[in-house]
């Protein structure tokens, strides 16, 4: 069965191909059943409401599939913080990261284990004044994958 590693690994090369080629990324998802089966899965969603639909099938197919183990790599906003008063401050703006006063926009890559194991990192996503198409920073990993927002625990719910 494909680690929770080597899961991390494909999809984090495969975001930043995909990236570099098109300049933009649709919520991808990359499921690992405990019989070892795979399924990969394209979610875009145009609205909150499209977005929240989506996570809930999404949380029933992780349950009905009995899927040990998923990556998911999308877009996003984050706040980096490094202080208890940082992350109660980043928290305050969950489903609304968009508004935050120091924001990045991010390729986040999110792996995670049914045993609650976690892998999350991310490029940051720069759009450079003089130049049609934005590029990705190197990877950079979490060392504290307490990743909070709709997409993050997906098993939750999930029998």
């Amino acid at each position: 069965m494909t680690s929770l590693k080597a899961l991390f690994d494909i999809a984090s090369k495969g975001a930043a191909d995909i990236f570099a080629a098109r300049g933009e990324l649709a919520p991808m998802w990359h499921f690992v059943t405990e019989s070892g089966d795979h399924f990969v899965m394209v979610t875009p969603w145009g609205d909150p409401q499209e977005k929240a639909l989506t996570v809930g099938l999404l949380r029933e197919f992780i349950a009905a599939k009995n899927v040990r183990r998923y990556v998911m790599v999308v877009e996003a906003w984050t706040v980096l913080a490094t202080t208890k008063a940082r992350t109660d401050d980043a928290l305050s703006y969950v489903g609304r990261m968009n508004e935050h006063p120091d924001r990045r926009e991010t390729l986040m890559i999110h792996a995670e284990d049914r045993d609650g194991t976690q892998l999350v990192g991310n490029y940051y996503i720069l759009r450079p004044e003089h130049r049609d198409t934005p590029v990705l920073s190197p990877l950079h990993m979490l060392e504290r994958t307490e990743s909070v927002g709709v997409l993050s625990g997906m098993f939750s719910g999930a029998a």
